[in-house]
């Protein structure tokens, strides 16, 4: 379980014990408060989220 404030350490989906609000946070994001009730909550890990990748620099071409 995580606390309001911590750092997330592994993107995917979390669930407050609170009220069962979930949301989505990549790595390094801090646990928010709850949405709802705008108070500190402890968050659940529920399922791993694919991160997306950075897109590669477009290239240039000759013609451009």
């Amino acid at each position: 379980m995580f606390r309001t404030g911590k750092e997330c350490e592994d993107a995917g989906v979390y669930r407050s014990n609170d009220c069962g609000y979930e949301i989505t946070l990549l790595e390094r994001d801090p646990f928010p408060e709850c949405p709802l009730h705008d108070r500190s909550v402890t968050w659940t890990f529920i399922r791993k989220t694919e991160v997306p990748k950075a897109r590669p620099k477009r290239r240039q071409t000759q013609s451009e």
